[in-house]
């Protein structure tokens, strides 16, 4: 029988090797860390499914290890302004974005929406707009707990379109069952981060990889750099549908899609 008949992706896009990594049947990111981009399956971030990254704690250098690839489903162009293509939400972060570190990396506030939700029902109604819609290239969502009927309504969301979406949990949440295909554990270390693969579509790794973080403007691939001044401050306007609007700078953009298509606004204007 051909080699090629033995192989069980030739069966379905779904099925591997245990001994080896999977092709993935959905379309990948380049995570730009060659290192990184080798052991993931398909080669890079995958799009259209859950992608769980449990952080030990807020600001280890998550952001950094995303950038290169926000950057690339974002549209950015090689002076890190975007095209206005598709939007990178940022969802329930802990921490309010730092406009001037965030062009650092090639990403400006024109091409992000900043979604800030009163309970936590709302910020999984928002996510699944967001996935269901497709009107975005990314989507992070910062979650102190998910219970696992939630997870897996997400997952089903982003299943249906091609959105680079990643939930941002505690370490501790490793223990938990989760249907994301890619399950990685960041730990902080001296110059970068510690990787663990809790899970893969491929064989288990037990060792976890290094990975050197480079500064926030060697992310920009040889763009220019940003003209230094002092960023503005986002700032909280009230909405009625329990999603806070959230003020960016000007020429932030305002506006998403809902799964029906109509406008969704997220975000005024400051002045407006």
């Amino acid at each position: 029988m051909p080699e090629r008949a033995l192989d069980p992706e030739a069966l379905h896009p779904a099925l591997w090797r245990a001994s080896q990594l999977a092709r993935a049947g959905e379309q990948c990111v380049d995570t730009w860390y060659a290192t990184l981009s080798r052991q993931l399956p398909g080669g890079g971030w995958p799009t259209g499914s859950l992608i769980d990254l449990l952080v030990q704690q807020a600001g280890i250098g998550e952001l950094r290890l995303l950038a290169p690839a926000l950057v690339r489903v974002s549209g950015s162009n090689d002076r890190g302004r975007a095209r206005g293509e598709r939007r990178i939400v940022l969802l329930q972060p802990p921490h309010a974005p730092q406009t001037l570190g965030l062009a650092g990396m090639g990403l400006t506030p024109s091409s992000l929406l900043w979604v800030k939700s009163q309970s936590s029902a709302d910020a999984l109604w928002a996510a699944e707009q967001v996935l269901k819609s497709g009107s975005c290239g990314a989507l992070l969502f910062w979650a102190a707990h998910m219970r696992p009927e939630s997870l897996r309504r997400l997952h089903l969301a982003a299943q249906g379109g091609h959105t680079l979406f990643c939930m941002l949990r505690p370490l501790a949440a490793s223990q938990d069952a989760s249907p994301a295909p890619l399950r990685l554990a960041l730990r902080p270390v001296a110059g970068g981060i510690e990787i663990g693969f809790v899970k893969r579509r491929g064989p288990q790794r037990d060792a976890p990889l290094y990975l050197p973080l480079p500064a926030v403007g060697g992310l920009r691939e040889g763009r220019q750099d940003v003209a230094p001044h002092e960023p503005e401050r986002p700032r909280v306007a009230t909405a009625s549908s329990g999603v806070e609007r959230i003020a960016l700078p000007s020429g932030a953009a305002a506006t998403s899609v809902d799964a029906s298509g109509r406008a969704l606004s997220l975000f005024e204007h400051q002045g407006s």
